[in-house]
């Protein structure tokens, strides 16, 4: 009578130690795969909007803001120092205005345009604005440098302006 009895128990239908277990890898819900890719285009569109237009607006009004005379007035900019063209600021930033002012009226609008509570302080009235634009991912960062022309000079640099535009709106 020897029988070889099993050394550990046979398992049964209803013991829960011994069911199937649950697959580790379950699939998130719709709803917040959906949630998380709006969460990582809106990244990624805010992402664009500081590399692609508030950066190199910051950098442009900086390096021009750098080169503006300071608080003086036009005769004292025209005595003191080499005078600033505009083919000067074309190549210190590296390419020409996407858009050029030099009707009066729009002039005073556009250089009122602006975050920036010291425009226009310096220089008096300018004579020309020229328009860089700066594209983000829902607007337009815009750096306004406006001009002076002083009699037998040539026109010269004066005042620089930051602001935004809708990318959606009329353009200025």
């Amino acid at each position: 009578m020897s029988e070889n009895l099993p050394t550990s128990p046979a398992p049964t239908d209803g013991d829960p130690s011994q069911s199937v277990p649950a697959n580790p890898k379950a699939r998130w819900p719709t709803s917040r795969i959906v949630l998380l890719s709006i969460l990582g285009i809106f990244i990624l569109l805010l992402a664009f909007d500081v590399f692609h237009g508030r950066m190199p607006q910051s950098h442009a009004y900086d390096l021009l803001n750098a080169k503006l005379p300071g608080e003086k007035t036009g005769a004292e900019i025209s005595k003191d120092i080499k005078p600033i063209t505009t083919d000067d600021v074309h190549k210190l930033l590296g390419y020409s205005p996407d858009a050029t002012e030099s009707n009066p009226e729009r002039i005073i609008a556009l250089m009122t345009e602006t975050e920036d509570p010291h425009a226009g302080r310096r220089g008096g009235a300018p004579d020309l604005v020229e328009t860089y634009r700066f594209c983000g991912a829902l607007r337009a960062y815009v750096v306004r440098v406006a001009y002076k022309s002083y009699p037998n000079r040539a026109i010269q640099f004066v005042d620089l302006i930051r602001g935004t535009e809708s990318l959606f709106g009329p353009k200025s």
